[in-house]
């Protein structure tokens, strides 16, 4: 009877010794975009790279309102709930109390875009046939969301003594023409109201050099 006590409790603690190995010994990244942020109101790809056995595991989303699973146990589209984080687990895919690794990120408003005159960036030099303003991300913002364009809903531009304001994201005739005989103002400047996908109305502002 002690011998048979003694075998299960050495058998007990290999398996035990083996898991704790196997977490230890893979490796597990999960990437979610730019600067490891979960944005709200939008979908957000997620991606869990591994060296388990695809087999081996589940990956396991805590607070979010959706998931969807683009590759097994790979790629995902989550869209996270009304909290301040999100938890991702890997998990044993036999045993739901194994977890392997878990990690929590940040959930977060997505930034404010920058706002462009025509072609010319906020604080550079003004693009003098410009039609429309714009609000987007630079290249360097590596946002995994691949809808980011955002809606300009009204603006107001100043030049001088003079201001001017609009809806949507046409630029007014009576803005061009007073650019086209300006003599004195320096700096153009804009505020705009923009929505992005998101659903949240922003307030953004760009300074240009017309001279």
């Amino acid at each position: 009877m002690q011998s048979t006590a003694i075998k299960f409790i050495l058998i007990t603690i290999i398996t035990f010794g083996l898991r704790e190995s196997q977490a230890q010994d893979s490796a597990v990244f999960i990437s979610v975009g730019e600067n490891q942020i979960i944005y709200r109101n939008i979908e957000n790809k997620v991606t869990v790279n591994s060296n388990f056995s695809s087999n081996a595991y589940r990956v396991v989303f805590k607070y979010c309102d959706s998931v969807r699973e683009l590759i097994p146990n790979q790629e995902y589209s989550v869209i996270p709930g009304n909290g301040r984080i999100i938890e991702i687990e890997i998990i044993d895919s036999k045993d739901s109390n194994n977890v392997f690794y878990a990690k929590q990120f940040k959930i977060d408003y997505l930034p404010d875009p920058q706002l462009f005159y025509g072609i010319s960036v906020n604080g550079s030099k003004i693009d003098l046939l410009a039609t429309k303003l714009t609000a987007k991300y630079t290249p360097s913002f590596n946002i995994s969301d691949p809808d980011t364009s955002f809606e300009v809903i009204r603006w107001q531009i100043s030049i001088g003594n003079s201001t001017f304001e609009g809806n949507g994201p046409e630029i007014s005739e009576e803005v061009k023409d007073t650019l086209a005989k300006n003599k004195k103002a320096q700096i153009l400047s804009v505020l705009a109201v923009v929505k992005g996908p998101d659903g949240v109305a922003r307030k953004i502002e760009g300074v240009y050099e017309i001279k």
